[in-house]
């Protein structure tokens, strides 16, 4: 149950990977076929879609499980704290849609901060917790894997346990006794296009895109080889009977035959015949050479620029950016572009989804286990941002009617949502605007955005264009105001003062100038400044059984307003003041007067049983007598060991050495590829 029988089923020789059935579409071959398929123009520019439609997705830690905020917290240091930005190690890893690969080796470091610390160096960091975290992704070259024994594989069951790397010519590594690194798989990061076979190479995006590639260079170079030799016409020389034609290589049909080749349309296109013009001059007839640039033959049905074209059209069909040939031909409409953009945006989201499960796999998993202070269940993963965002129209449209149907009901994490998708910033509840929404459908009733929303009969913010007659509706019974809260009902000494203060000023103020004849005014201020004594002098007068109430028992119907000192009152002002003080002060009804009367009890009888006392115990330590004993010493005793008789038959000589050789075997590069140490013995 637990063993494997089978055997890896990819084709390969040595540590060479043999799947493909062209011979240039393997090892380091097919890495520099690839490398000069994607300077194309069409290739170039899939590629180039695809890393920078991925460029402009965010990266970043969550929570998976159980929310830990400090180990996610810990991740998103740890990309930041890398000597490349995460960016670029992910632009550097879709260097596998190229080649069908792409490497990393994992190189950690301790957070111990920057600057010079004691002990060994230290790879800089912008922490100090002395955890362990990235220092970097080196990325591997595809053309640095030693030939031959690029991949290391297990015997038995086939699978992967590294590369070996050939440092290129110039490296550090060359002064090394070997010529290849190894690197365990434990410390790599591989990105492959697909794990079919379990092929550590993948398959490259541009293996489908080779024939159209072939096809498109060869005829590309042809047209190219036209447009110079059928430009201006095509080359004809006429040779008269005074021109040697021999087979010999001093003839001068030899010397016609080369300038007829090297007839170019150029800067320095000319020619010079030392034989008289065919037909005019001194030339007698059919004597002389004649030159002519003949016309080319009328333009057949061989277009180079539609071949070409539809074989472009085809490799970008296999990157799926077909949209990157709309409005070249006049053709296309914006139906067909979204389309098209679609599934490109599709393609990239599934690459992405990729590097992150192989990050958050061989990456993520060994990071935490490093450090055993987090969960390594449940810990946090890196996740990415859509790759594009969805038309805000259709978005509201949806929102619209769903809302409108009541099948969603608004709230915080819808509006956080949109926010987010919109890229508008977070919501602050300090500098919110009360935006009035309308509600019914004939635009009277008006609510808050903060409160719940009521059904409406007609839809939202729409007039009702078919108004209905109602009933009159009988006026509602006006009910009785009830009391204020508490915090609005009473009114400390310091404000009453400052009321009374401002009345006797106003009072005083309206006898000096009196400038009418009405005194109605004074009198109801005058009013006012008794009802405050009055509640002024019930306030201070302690009472055990009050019959009045204090003014903290006061209901006010109404809060009182106290306008500054130097804003006048006007008649209304003083009517409402007047009126909250002379409205009856409702009395509580006295406290009711409970009497208790509790019999004498005599003094309880505590009788306390005191055990006896059990008899005290005793220890006496005696420590124990030292003893010592001397024993005089004693010669040592003598052993007399009689040895066997031996008898020597023969003598042997051993071999020593006479001469030693070294045999150094070079490559074909003139590196060192083997040494031989041969030693003779006599």
């Amino acid at each position: 149950m637990f063993r494997q029988f089978s055997v890896s089923s990819l084709h390969r020789h040595g540590g060479d990977i043999f799947e493909d059935y062209l011979p240039e579409l393997r090892g380091q071959r097919a890495v520099q076929l690839y490398k000069e398929m994607g300077n194309n123009a069409v290739i170039g520019a899939v590629l180039h879609a695809v890393k920078m439609t991925l460029r402009r997705v965010r990266w970043f830690a969550v929570s998976q499980g159980t929310k830990d905020s400090e180990a996610q917290d810990f991740l998103d240091e740890c990309m930041d704290d890398m000597s490349l930005t995460w960016n670029d190690f992910v632009d550097q890893s879709l260097s596998m849609l190229q080649y069908g690969w792409s490497v990393f080796e994992e190189v950690y470091k301790v957070r111990r901060g920057s600057g010079k610390r004691p002990g060994p160096p230290t790879a800089n960091s912008r922490y100090t917790d002395g955890r362990v975290g990235w220092r970097k992704f080196e990325f591997i070259g595809q053309d640095t894997l030693a030939p031959g024994s690029s991949w290391e594989f297990d015997e038995v069951d086939g699978s992967l346990r590294g590369l070996n790397q050939q440092p290129p010519i110039g490296s550090l590594y060359k002064a090394l006794p070997v010529s290849n690194i190894a690197i365990p798989i434990s410390k790599l990061i591989l990105f492959r296009t697909t794990t079919e076979r379990n092929n550590p190479e993948g398959r490259s995006i541009l293996r489908p895109m080779y024939e159209s590639w072939f096809y498109v260079k060869n005829l590309v170079e042809i047209e190219a080889i036209s447009a110079e030799r059928l430009g201006a016409g095509f080359p004809v020389f006429y040779l008269g009977d005074d021109v040697s034609k021999g087979a010999t290589f001093d003839a001068d049909i030899a010397e016609f035959r080369k300038m007829v080749r090297n007839v170019r349309v150029d800067e320095q296109m000319g020619m010079v015949i030392p034989f008289a013009k065919m037909g005019q001059g001194m030339a007698r007839e059919g004597g002389g050479v004649l030159f002519e640039l003949v016309s080319p033959p009328a333009r057949g049905s061989i277009s180079f620029s539609d071949i070409i074209q539809r074989h472009e059209k085809r490799m970008a069909m296999v990157g799926l950016a077909q949209f990157i040939h709309l409005g070249m031909d006049n053709i296309g409409s914006q139906a067909l572009a979204d389309v098209t953009t679609d599934f490109f945006q599709i393609a990239v989201a599934a690459w992405a989804d990729a590097i992150k499960e192989t990050i958050n796999r061989f990456a993520v998993d060994r990071l935490f286990a490093l450090n055993p202070e987090f969960r390594m269940e449940d810990h946090p993963i890196i996740d990415h941002s859509d790759v594009a965002n969805p038309d805000l129209k259709v978005v509201a449209d949806y929102i619209n009617k769903t809302v409108g149907a009541q099948v969603i009901t608004p709230d915080d994490r819808l509006e956080e949502s949109l926010r987010r998708l919109a890229g508008f910033p977070d919501k602050d509840e300090t500098t919110a605007i009360q935006v009035m929404t309308e509600v019914d459908g004939e635009g009277g009733e008006r609510v808050s955005r903060k409160e719940k929303a009521k059904p409406a009969n007609q839809p939202t913010n729409q007039r009702n264009q078919n108004p209905v007659a109602q009933k009159p509706q009988e006026p509602p019974t006006p009910t009785p105001r009830q009391p204020m809260r508490a915090s609005e009902d009473n009114m400390n000494i310091t404000e009453m003062l400052a009321v009374l203060d401002f009345a006797e000023k106003f009072s005083a103020r309206a006898q000096k100038d009196k400038h009418h004849e009405d005194d109605k005014s004074l009198k109801m201020m005058e009013q006012a400044i008794a009802l405050i004594n009055t509640a002024l002098s019930l306030r201070q007068q302690p009472a055990p059984q009050p019959t009045i109430p204090t003014i903290q028992q006061m209901p006010l119907p109404i809060p009182i307003p106290i306008p500054s000192s130097n804003v006048g009152m006007d008649d209304k002002f003083l009517e409402k003041f007047a009126e909250v003080f002379q409205q009856p002060v409702p009395v509580p009804p006295p406290a009711p007067v409970i009497n208790v009367h509790v019999p004498e009890q005599q003094p309880p009888t505590v009788n306390i049983t005191v055990p006896p006392a059990a008899p005290p115990e005793i220890r006496v330590e005696v420590p124990a007598p030292a003893i010592e004993v001397n024993v005089p010493a004693s010669p040592a005793p003598t052993v007399n060991v009689a040895p066997p008789d031996v008898m020597v038959r023969n003598e042997i000589q051993l071999p020593h050495e006479v001469a030693s050789r070294k045999k150094v075997v070079r490559d074909s590069m003139g590196r060192i590829d083997e040494v031989t140490e041969n030693t003779r013995y006599q």
